[in-house]
């Protein structure tokens, strides 16, 4: 019984520690997503949410801009203007972990 109550204990310790530890990913609208179609000759916008005060950068077509979230985990990059090409390219916005936008046309 004391093994039974010592795993129990060990493993609510654990639970706690994860979810203190702050497992918040960068995330992203449903808008921005891979296979998107983002419009030529305009700032383009790309947000999201991650930890509060967290750095989150954005790589595209040999940009990279970046941000810190708020205090309640929102932020937001403006783009440059971009030419419109018919070849895809990959959009990565990184912070806690890595989230690579495949097909990306403008």
């Amino acid at each position: 019984m004391k093994l039974f109550k010592t795993k129990s204990i060990l493993f609510t310790s654990l639970m706690l520690i994860i979810a203190a530890s702050g497992f918040t990913q960068v995330k992203l609208p449903k808008v921005i997503a891979s296979n998107m179609v983002l419009q030529r000759n305009q700032l383009v916008p790309v947000w999201g949410w991650a930890e509060p005060n967290e750095v989150v950068s954005v790589s595209f077509k040999g940009q990279q801009k970046s941000a810190t979230a708020n205090t309640e985990g929102y932020w937001k990059v403006m783009l440059s203007s971009l030419i419109a090409s018919n070849e895809p390219a990959e959009m990565i916005i990184r912070a806690s972990n890595t989230i690579v936008l495949k097909n990306v046309l403008v």
